[in-house]
């Protein structure tokens, strides 16, 4: 056998596995991500715009591991985190999915800025958006975070 053949065979058997890109996001997802913005109808709402749409009000989301508290206002009260809830990722799709709970959304993270899109729909009924463009799908919701620094 031809000694450079052997050579490359033998470094491609040590070489480095591609990374695994779900790992990669969950460990770029880890920690406090507070809310700063939304948009519905293709509108950017501002903080008062998004406490009339429902009763709660989300402030912010934290990820540890692999499980995601939300820290939800209820009627003006202060806000408090639900129940830690394990999360899955799938970045096999575009745009990329989670899941957690019975909640289906899209999400992209670009640095310190994460954002997110949800369906509006009650039933949940497993389907996410398509896109984050919410002029697209009347029922869709766009979250932007930001990650907190400490």
């Amino acid at each position: 056998m031809n000694t450079a053949l052997v050579l490359v065979l033998a470094f491609a058997g040590n070489a480095p596995k591609e990374s695994d890109p779900v790992k990669n996001d969950i460990a770029r997802l880890q920690g406090e991500w507070e809310a700063v913005g939304a948009e519905k109808n293709g509108a950017k709402l501002n903080e008062e715009e998004r406490r009339k749409l429902g009763e709660f009000f989300l402030t912010k989301v934290v990820f540890a591991d692999e499980t995601i508290q939300l820290w939800i206002q209820h009627k003006g009260n202060d806000a408090k985190p639900s129940e830690a809830i394990n999360y899955t990722l799938d970045t096999s799709k575009t745009p990329r999915r989670m899941k957690f709970d019975k909640f289906h959304i899209i999400y992209a993270i670009d640095g310190d800025t994460l954002k997110t899109c949800i369906t509006d729909d009650m039933n949940m009924q497993g389907t996410p958006p398509e896109s984050f463009d919410t002029n697209k799908n009347e029922k869709a919701y766009l979250f932007v975070f930001k990650r907190v620094k400490k």
